[in-house]
């Protein structure tokens, strides 16, 4: 671990390069692997699986970016992956198909990823004004 005003060595820049990668791969197989949760049902009872699910993997995978890089705004890359996975998942195919359809696990899928990107978005990078503490 090198410290701020060092250099960083050609294996550290590797590592940190390669984790930013694993976690941004990750963030959009559990996107996919959310989108095809979304329809999940047990009988005539729809499972918000997917919703908890992203909420969840967004926060936990811009945590093990920020970690992995030590860059705060390197959460922006696996919470953007997400929604860019996501918004293209409701959108239709030439031939009509829609993956992510207007329910509501459609919509608490949605709601629920972004909220947890939100989250994650805050916590690593709030304002410096939010930081102060009050007299």
């Amino acid at each position: 671990m090198t410290a701020r005003n060092e250099p960083a060595s050609a294996v550290d820049r590797l590592i940190r390069i390669s984790g930013a990668l694993v976690a941004s791969a990750a963030a959009a197989l559990a996107a996919l692997v959310e989108v095809f949760l979304v329809p999940l049902r047990f009988g005539a009872t729809q499972v918000p699986l997917a919703a908890a699910t992203a909420f969840l993997l967004n926060w936990g995978l811009a945590a093990l970016i920020v970690w992995w890089t030590r860059r705060p705004w390197s959460v922006v890359l696996p919470v953007g992956i997400w929604f860019a996975v996501a918004v293209t998942a409701t959108m239709p195919t030439t031939s009509g198909s829609i993956l992510v359809l207007a329910t509501l696990n459609g919509y608490l899928f949605l709601l629920a990823g972004t909220a947890g990107g939100a989250v994650a978005i805050f916590t690593y990078l709030r304002p410096k004004y939010l930081l102060k503490e009050k007299r």
